[in-house]
């Protein structure tokens, strides 16, 4: 890392060549590593947990207490499971070993990566967009 980068940082410098389907995956596992506070506290209201430990059971981006129904939990947010099939897809595609924290099924749940992936197997160009942005209360 160069001087003054932080963990996670990518520095690009002017004119340079950058392979836009690892420029890409490093996006994305940033826009799932570095959660909008505020996006996410809304989020997390309405999730819930299985109902025999929804009593004691606490989901949070920072914290989890009790038994939590990740199944559920995908099923309410709409997304999908990051299958074995899915990881060995993008090192495929990537061609470098998927990030850890998805090979130790950390990240459990996507929304679309399976079109992301088509997008850069066809070669088309695609945006990412990852809704990260300043909130209202730091502008």
């Amino acid at each position: 890392m160069g001087s003054g980068m932080h963990r996670g940082e990518l520095k690009i410098e002017r004119d340079s060549v950058v392979d836009l389907g690892l420029f890409s995956y490093w996006l994305w596992v940033q826009a799932i590593m570095d959660t909008d506070n505020d996006v996410m506290n809304d989020e997390m209201k309405n999730v819930s947990v299985d109902d025999a430990a929804a009593a004691s059971a606490t989901v949070t981006p920072w914290e989890v207490i009790g038994h939590v129904d990740y199944d559920k939990l995908v099923r309410e947010f709409g997304s999908q499971n990051i299958t074995p099939d899915l990881i060995e897809r993008v090192e495929r595609i990537t061609q470098m070993p998927a990030h850890p924290l998805l090979r130790r099924g950390v990240f459990f749940s996507h929304r679309e990566l399976n079109e992301l992936l088509n997008q850069y197997e066809a070669g088309k160009k695609f945006f990412l967009y990852t809704g990260r942005g300043p909130s209202s209360e730091s502008l």
